[in-house]
């Protein structure tokens, strides 16, 4: 039997896994360094986890939410359900997101070759999102290495293992080293700049304007470059090199950050 041969159902998502949802992707941004804010829980004002996100309007949480659930809502019925946001609560957004019925696919144990495992059915919903997303998994197999197709298909892979099972995603790592080492060096010679100005050293002002001058331009034209593939330079998840290690810890056999050491299904 081949993988494809295996159906996949689908379930409802409920309100309490929408919560978890919505603190968990501010918990792999927070743990990636994009945020600094304190984890939020059900009693969180939407206001308080709009901020978090540094967003600053309705709308803004609208389109994003819209993206994240896959969701048409209108500005105007996501504004009842957003405000006041000063005391609607995340309990009370999931309750809402969840009364439109969103559904993701079902993980259940798989028997292959006699033996019934939990991970083997992740690899087959993984192996499912890959393929509605475009990608193309004729040769994928549970040894297959991860990285040719975080390079290719990131995000919907993270958005859809994040709402399957949350919590047990590890923070995505992120690599634009080109453009970040330019751009420290830009930082670090405007602050020595400043430094002999302050200090009253002028010898060396014009050496060091050229520098930052360089160091500008090159930078930005590493984010060019960057933004003109569409994709930094690397993305790696730790400890999870294959389509079996990701497998494994979104079953909650394996914690992501410690190979070899079970963790509990939550």
């Amino acid at each position: 039997m081949s993988f494809d041969d295996h159906p996949i159902t689908e379930r409802f998502l409920t309100s309490q896994e929408i919560l978890t949802i919505l603190i968990d992707h501010q918990r792999l941004q927070r743990e990636a360094g994009c945020l600094t804010d304190d984890l939020l829980d059900g009693s969180s004002t939407v206001s308080r986890w709009i901020l978090s996100r540094e967003m600053c309007f309705v709308d803004d949480a609208a389109n994003h939410l819209n993206e994240l659930f896959n969701l048409r809502l209108t500005y105007v019925q996501w504004r009842e359900a957003l405000t006041p946001r000063s005391r609607r609560t995340l309990r009370e957004l999931s309750d809402f997101i969840a009364s439109q019925r969103l559904t993701i696919p079902r993980i259940e144990p798989v028997t292959i070759m006699g033996s019934t495992s939990l991970a083997a059915g992740v690899f087959l919903v993984i192996r499912k999102v890959l393929r509605d997303a475009g990608a193309d998994v004729s040769d994928l197999r549970p040894s297959s290495p991860l990285k040719p197709y975080l390079m290719s298909h990131a995000r919907p892979l993270v958005e859809a293992m994040s709402k399957i099972a949350p919590g047990r995603l590890p923070p995505l790592e992120i690599d634009d080293s080109i453009a970040a080492s330019f751009g420290c060096a830009m930082q670090l010679t405007w602050v020595l700049a400043l430094v002999c100005r302050i200090a009253g050293v002028r010898s060396f002002d014009w050496q060091l304007n050229m520098t930052i001058d360089v160091a500008l331009t090159l930078h930005l034209l590493a984010r060019l470059w960057d933004w003109s593939r569409g994709r930094p330079m690397d993305l790696k998840f730790p400890w999870v090199r294959d389509f079996r290690d990701l497998s494994r810890v979104i079953a909650g056999e394996r914690a992501a950050g410690a190979p070899g050491f079970p963790i509990s299904p939550t």
